[in-house]
């Protein structure tokens, strides 16, 4: 909790306000370094658990304002696991992250970040954002990842992202 608390202060408090638009309703932090020391301590645990040793590469926080979407797209190849972690303290619907399920589209030569990927609804399995949870995606095999819904109207969506190679 304390840790929680600690990474939400990073962007909520107006004297640390680290967040900056980077795509449309969508605010993140730089990788700066008290998240990717976060990434780093976090490391054994997550190597324990896909069974693997991972290095961690980096973190940061992002904040998905009213009608944000994060594109289907496919994580770079050298990222072997990447850790989502729900900031937020209500459970709300309509946050879901979708993962595709369709080997057709997975593995056609779509470009792996060309926005809007074609993939259909029912091709997906949705993780709940959850709070006090994670999603551990194990990038192996490579599977378009996003959100399928946009973000709705009076909700944000608050998460800590930590990537490793």
């Amino acid at each position: 909790m304390e840790q929680y608390t600690f990474v939400r202060d990073l962007y909520r408090t107006a004297e640390n306000n680290l967040l900056k638009m980077q795509y449309d309703n969508r605010l993140q932090t730089d990788c700066i370094s008290e998240l990717n020391n976060i990434c780093q301590v976090w490391a054994p645990y997550f190597s324990e658990l896909v069974g693997e040793e991972l290095t961690p590469q980096v973190g940061w926080a992002c904040v998905d304002l009213p009608d944000a979407k994060i594109h289907m797209h496919k994580l770079h190849p050298d990222i072997k696991v990447q850790v989502q972690i729900p900031l937020t303290v209500a459970i709300t619907k309509g946050l879901e992250y979708a993962f595709c399920t369709n080997s057709e589209v997975n593995n056609s030569s779509i470009d792996d970040h060309k926005p809007l990927a074609p993939v259909d609804q029912d091709d997906c399995e949705y993780v709940k954002h959850l709070s006090r949870s994670a999603i551990v995606y194990k990038n192996s095999p490579r599977t378009f990842n996003g959100m399928m819904n946009t973000i709705p109207l009076d909700t944000v969506r608050e998460t800590l992202w930590l990537n490793y190679t």
